[in-house]
């Protein structure tokens, strides 16, 4: 939970990792109350370079977005590990420098759980922040996940939506309650309990996790579920 800027703060402060309501954003208002950046350890580790060699170069170290990239990947390929390349590379270039597939390609998270699935037909789509965004997911943390045609996509979001509940703060009711909610229904389909129209509130639910969540984590949480339903219909409804 605490990797949300402001619950870290509150950890910082001596309190429970809980996100704040803003504004005031913490650029105005962060820790101890004075204005505070919060920067991750791979933008810092950039910093220095970037004042040795000038923007110019830094923008030149990326294809479709300034620099380079620190991406992780996972699951279905040879070499599991983090691996730094161009901004904006696609999958294939990226499973290339990780040893190829294991098995045949079906579905993959560009960016975590938080970005959701997309289907093996976006596999030359660039790996940053824009052309992701238009395809209705995100780089996040560029920590892409690759599943093969042995995965259940209804398993694979299912796995997703648990981590998503557990890691809840449970701050806000539209997280605490939309997570559970996700969770139990796409469960019971899972054992063959219910009826075929037991996922059939998850776009409203999803709706108001994104409008009514205070943080990034209840307003991405269902994105697992919705782009499984998007890109697999059959199957996950199966």
């Amino acid at each position: 939970m605490c990797g949300e800027e402001t619950a870290l703060l509150e950890a910082l402060e001596g309190r429970r990792g809980m996100p704040r309501h803003r504004p005031p954003f913490p650029a105005e208002e962060g820790l101890w109350g004075r204005p505070t950046l919060i920067h991750n350890v791979e933008t810092i580790a950039a910093v220095p370079a970037i004042v040795l060699r000038g923007g110019e170069w830094f923008r030149n170290r990326g294809r479709t977005e300034p620099g380079a990239k620190l991406y992780s990947v996972s699951g279905h390929v040879e070499r599991p590990g983090t691996y730094e390349l161009p901004l904006g590379i696609c999958l294939d270039e990226l499973v290339e420098a990780a040893g190829g597939y294991a098995g045949e390609l079906k579905a993959f998270s560009p960016g975590g759980a938080s970005s959701g699935f997309l289907p093996a037909s976006e596999r030359r789509r660039p790996l940053d922040f824009a052309s992701l965004s238009r395809a209705e997911s995100a780089l996040g943390s560029a920590g892409v996940v690759v599943l093969n045609r042995s995965v259940d996509m209804r398993w694979a979001a299912f796995t997703q939506l648990r981590f998503f509940e557990a890691e809840s703060c449970g701050q806000c009711a539209p997280c605490r309650i939309g997570t559970r909610y996700l969770r139990e229904a796409l469960e019971r389909r899972l054992a063959g309990e219910g009826s075929a129209h037991a996922l059939a509130k998850t776009a409203e639910v999803a709706w108001q996790m994104g409008e009514g969540s205070i943080c990034g984590l209840g307003q991405a949480a269902p994105l697992p579920l919705v782009s499984a339903m998007k890109h697999f219909p059959e199957e996950v409804r199966a």
